[in-house]
């Protein structure tokens, strides 16, 4: 029954997409692509975030495939009424978006970068194949984003799950994936952040256009992004960077094709959708809240200079466009206030946050962050150079955290600095003048984002992701302004190096299925995350406390995924300073806790009431026998204090 409502609640918000295609009828190719990429996710995320609000102003908790369905028929009810009251769409003037500068494309460049996109999706085709033999992976969505997400549909509440900073970060992620796996096997949620990076791939076609570029520049710049490994490799997880970056770019596609059709300003509608995709990207990564401000900029400064009335314009625009920002954002701003004391937390920007006396988080100091750029440089300088010494660093070179790749540093520095010279140039010809705005705020939006990294001194690559999704575009201008021989010559260059990282992607995936699947072959649950298999096999209302790593704490919900899990950093810290003192037994208690997973050597008696039987573990690698260094064991509690007997909570 689950399923049909998750297929119910997919179509719909797909049918709400078709009635917005079917209003815009003979729009341009890139504005009908940017409102199809763009209308799903926002239909998809709307209805949990208003039953967020709902929960928020004291309404009972209700997160829930039934009531997400719910809110789902009367949001696109209220759509198609909204849709058929406003009648036949108005056409805009404007040209569309195409190759301003390049003139007629040569038919050589556009087979080329058409078959580099075929040859991306198939190879994320078959990456996704492989996925699906597994589950999901990626240590943040271990530690957190999935266990979250689990949470909020167990309680039907978005409240944190646990006051850990790590937890307490906005969660659509969590929100989307939970909701998945409410009706699907966890080997198909495991593929589910690929549609992501294939919107990312049409945001930045669409901004490629937009920026003046041709359909070559612009295909090969779309391909292009989806094999920059940052992106590459973070997409087969279900972290939320590639979701973030990708609506991030759809917010700036809407505002960037519109800017010059309407001599009243940019409509009301595409105004809130940019916002909208803004607020879902804050929702997925805190951290593009900097992009979003120059995208807010930028539509101040484009209505300044389209009225003769600039302050209204301005107000207008820029408080439409902040309205669907908040809506959007606000859930989550209004929980952390309330539940934690700052709308931001965890972040913490002194002497800003200290000023409006917003409360910081206590176990994270991110002043400490400066020597986590040292995974992938030996000096900071060394960034300069990052794009083509990334490889002498084995390991940390090509994964979901870091790696920029061939294609980025073979076309995307070069793109950058034509941009630049573009914009800072007189532009003479109408149609450099009218790419010449969507690409100086690509480029200010990118070079902040840049900035803003190095001055916050949090050097991880994957923190510029939202720079890197608005610069890869300037690669489609790039292209069109060559001719002859040296346009094919820049396509062919940016191709090859696409399928090079492709071939890469492909390898490293093919490898790890072979050793995970031929080599040992680890289908089951308990052998794909390597936990005592007795965690599967747990009485229904278990409740795992995890001393283990973050990561254990999804892997412990069992193959039911109906065992609770406490991962209460406070707690753990207790216990590992202390072992039985400080008062861990009435914890256990109060928390109900029926069993611990630990990770190193046996555990004593918590006191004389309150013991430790072990009931499964694993102590030697299941691959080659060999023992490990932390043993790894579930701990039934037994508390002998309780009923005048040594028993336990659980059956087992």
């Amino acid at each position: 029954m689950t399923l049909i409502v998750l297929l119910a609640y997919l179509l719909l918000s797909f049918a709400g997409t078709a009635l917005v295609l079917k209003r815009l009828g003979a729009a341009s190719g890139v504005e009908r692509l940017s409102w199809a990429a763009s209308l799903p996710p926002l239909l998809f995320f709307t209805p949990p975030l208003l039953l967020a609000y709902a929960e928020l102003a004291g309404a009972p908790p209700s997160m829930a495939p039934g009531p997400l369905l719910a809110v789902q028929v009367v949001l696109v009810g209220l759509l198609w009424a909204a849709l058929r009251a406003r009648g036949p769409r108005r056409t805009a003037a404007g040209a569309a978006a195409g190759p301003a500068a390049g003139g007629t494309e040569p038919r050589a460049p556009v087979v080329l970068a058409r078959g580099t996109a075929w040859l991306a999706g198939l190879t994320f085709l078959g990456a996704g194949v492989l996925l699906a033999l597994g589950f999901p992976r990626g240590f943040e969505v271990w530690a957190y984003h999935l266990p979250i997400g689990l949470h909020i549909f167990d309680t039907g509440s978005v409240q944190p799950w646990d006051h850990a900073y790590m937890h307490t970060f906005p969660a659509n992620m969590s929100l989307y994936a939970g909701l998945l796996l409410q009706a699907l096997p966890e080997r198909l949620v495991a593929v589910a952040n690929l549609p992501f990076l294939l919107l990312t791939a049409v945001a930045v076609y669409g901004l490629g256009r937009v920026a003046g570029g041709g359909r070559d520049g612009a295909l090969l710049a779309a391909a292009g992004i989806t094999t920059i490994p940052v992106f590459a490799f973070s997409s087969l997880e279900l972290g939320a960077d590639v979701a973030a970056a990708g609506l991030l770019a759809l917010a700036f596609l809407a505002v960037l094709l519109h800017h010059q059709r309407e001599a009243n300003g940019i409509p009301t509608a595409v105004l809130l959708l940019a916002g909208a995709l803004a607020g879902l990207a804050y929702g997925f990564k805190p951290l593009h809240v900097v992009p979003a401000m120059v995208l807010g900029v930028a539509i101040l400064v484009g209505a300044a200079s389209r009225s003769g009335r600039p302050v209204r314009a301005m107000v207008r625009d820029g408080g439409l466009y902040a309205l669907g920002v908040v809506v959007l954002a606000g859930p989550w701003l209004v929980r952390n206030w309330i539940e934690l004391g700052s709308p931001v937390y965890p972040i913490n920007v002194p002497p800003i946050t200290d000023w409006l006396g917003f409360a910081t988080a206590p176990d994270v100091d991110y002043s400490a962050r400066e020597s986590t750029q040292f995974e992938w440089v030996r000096q900071p300088l060394e960034w300069l150079a990052y794009p083509w010494i990334e490889w002498h660093f084995i390991d940390q070179n090509y994964k979901h955290s870091s790696g920029f790749g061939a294609f980025f540093a073979a076309l995307v520095p070069l793109a950058v600095l034509a941009a630049a010279w573009r914009v800072l140039r007189p532009a003479r010809e109408a149609g450099r003048r009218a790419v010449r705005f969507p690409q100086a705020v690509l480029l200010a939006a990118a070079l902040v984002v840049v900035a803003l990294w190095w001055v916050m001194n949090d050097r991880q690559p994957r923190y510029i992701m939202g720079a890197i999704v608005l610069a890869v575009p300037l690669v489609a201008p790039l292209v069109a302004e060559a001719a002859g021989r040296w346009r094919t010559g820049l396509v062919g260059v940016g191709a090859a190096a696409c399928v090079l990282m492709l071939a890469v992607l492909a390898s490293r995936e093919a490898m790890t299925a072979g050793s995970q699947f031929v080599a040992s072959s680890r289908f089951d649950r308990h052998a794909f995350y390597d936990y005592p298999q007795g965690i599967d096999s747990l009485p229904p209302g278990s409740t795992v406390l995890n001393l283990g790593p973050r990561a254990r704490n999804y892997m412990l919900r069992g193959e039911s995924l109906e065992n609770r899990v406490i991962g209460f950093y406070r707690l753990r810290t207790t216990l590992e300073a202390t072992g039985a003192a400080g008062g861990t037994p009435e914890h256990l208690r109060a928390l109900g806790v029926t069993h611990i997973y630990t990770q190193g050597p046996r555990r004593a008696p918590l006191d004389a009431c309150v013991g430790l039987d072990p009931v499964a573990s694993m102590d030697r690698n299941p691959e080659n026998g060999v023992p490990l260094e932390e043993v790894r064991t579930l701990w039934r509690v037994t508390d002998a204090c309780a009923s005048g007997g040594r028993q336990s909570a659980s059956a087992r």
